[in-house]
């Protein structure tokens, strides 16, 4: 492979890689807020259990924290 055409392909892959860069941090920041949202509604959820609403039992509340916390890590 001419140096030129090793060049031009090393162009290629350094833009795509500032192309994609963003978008994983994006990514993943969009991962944080959501893993942050079912957290916080769980956690609700489980204070719901605690203050004997009678929806839910506090088992119930752990298995689905577990069963979530399972999927989203």
């Amino acid at each position: 492979m001419e140096p030129a055409e090793r060049a031009s392909l090393l162009a290629k892959v350094d833009k795509s890689i500032a192309i994609l860069t963003p978008s994983s941090v994006s990514l993943k920041r969009y991962q944080a807020e959501v893993r942050e949202k079912i957290a916080a509604q769980l956690d609700a959820l489980k204070q719901g259990v605690k203050n004997n609403d009678g929806h839910v039992s506090l088992e119930t509340v752990q298995r689905v924290r577990h069963q979530i916390y399972g999927i989203i890590k």
